[in-house]
């Protein structure tokens, strides 16, 4: 079983068969439409969003052939699969021997990880350069923003550029003598570039630990979420490095473009009939866009779309039930229509993360020197 499989069975085994193939594919690349984010959330898997944006689909379609011709995918319907019990057991196997990306936290940090990996690549390539008196590089980072941003942080410091180099070694130190940390340290300081030293590509790290280069992937980001988490927890001990990672960046609600729109005008107190005829659009989509509000929005009220009664009817269905078909959650519930039924699942589950037990069941192992000479 190779590693992306592995992955794939296990977001395959979150879905439980209820959602289409296709629902995975969205996730790990995170197609950020309202479905999606829904799914994300409703099947608690947010840290599995955007976490392989370069997944192609012609590779996702050709694995999930291969797991279907292995006898780990059980046929459920059209399009969609659970995984058979041999899967879960090949599964459970694998992470014992392989490292579990525990500390992905895909939906809260994919778009902060990859700005802050660029800034920080090129912002110790510089001080590393100056440091050494020299001024001609070819610098790890091409994007014209990233330059910009290092080359403005870079000017504000040049009256103590060697104090801070000082300060950013201390704070990468910290993160990297964590007693917690994921993995080898090799992942995150060799593929650091500086003085006369060209750092390692992924690649190049995945050949160095006899591993593909989808596991490669995964360790590294895993790395990198649990770096920002670190960050974000000791602000007083790593002020530089969130610096870098939160520096001009505004913090605002994730919502799709449409999304926000019909927010306006919830906001205003206008039905859903009335969002629908004034954007021209159908009731089930500005209903989409509720499910996503409930999801996104701290607080946000249901009382209005489901009233308190009929919430705790549902939440009784469910607690019953042991997958998240609507359909079959919906024939108990006569009267009841999906978009309340949705609505109260995705208000409840908002702060209740399956992901925890895979990272009890997992983190002895992801901590393990065995794991991590793998």
């Amino acid at each position: 079983m190779t590693y992306l499989e592995a992955i794939l069975l296990t977001c395959f085994r979150a879905f439980k068969g209820d959602r289409s193939h296709s629902a995975v594919f969205h996730l790990l690349t995170g197609k950020k439409t309202s479905q999606t984010i829904q799914d994300a959330h409703l099947y608690e898997v947010t840290e599995f969003f955007q976490v392989f944006p370069s997944l192609s689909r012609e590779r996702f379609d050709h694995n999930v052939s291969s797991l279907r011709e292995k006898g780990y995918l059980l046929e459920k319907g059209k399009d969609r699969y659970d995984i058979t019990e041999t899967a879960k057991i090949q599964v459970d196997d694998f992470f014992l021997n392989h490292i579990f990306p525990s500390n992905l936290k895909g939906w809260a940090y994919h778009d902060q990880a990859t700005l802050f990996w660029r800034r920080l690549t090129l912002l110790v390539q510089s001080l590393s350069n100056f440091n050494h008196d020299e001024q001609r590089f070819y610098p790890v980072q091409r994007d014209p923003n990233i330059q910009g941003w290092v080359r403005k942080t870079f000017n504000s410091w040049k009256n103590n550029r060697k104090h801070w180099t000082e300060n950013l070694h201390k704070e990468l130190s910290f993160i990297c003598h964590q007693e917690t940390f994921p993995d080898k340290q090799d992942w995150l300081i060799h593929q650091l570039s500086g003085y006369k030293l060209v750092g390692e590509t992924l690649q190049q790290l995945a050949m160095h630990f006899n591993v593909n280069e989808d596991e490669a992937h995964f360790r590294f980001l895993n790395i990198v979420h649990y770096s920002i988490g670190i960050i974000n927890n000791n602000p007083q001990k790593c002020r530089l490095l969130r610096y870098i990672l939160q520096d001009g960046i505004e913090k605002s609600l994730v919502l799709t473009s449409s999304t926000e729109k019909t927010y306006h005008l919830v906001k205003k107190n206008k039905l859903i009939n009335e969002i629908a005829l004034l954007r021209r659009l159908k009731e089930s989509t500005i209903e989409d866009h509720i499910i996503e509000l409930a999801l996104m929005v701290p607080d946000f009220p249901i009382d209005s779309y489901v009233n308190p009664p009929l919430q705790k009817e549902i939440r009784s269905v469910v607690s019953r039930a042991n997958h998240s078909r609507l359909r079959e959650m919906k024939e108990q519930l006569p009267g009841v229509s999906f978009f309340q039924i949705r609505l109260v699942l995705v208000k409840d589950r908002r702060e209740n993360n399956k992901w925890k037990s895979y990272l009890k069941k997992y983190s002895d192992t992801a901590h393990s020197e065995k794991g991590k000479k793998k």
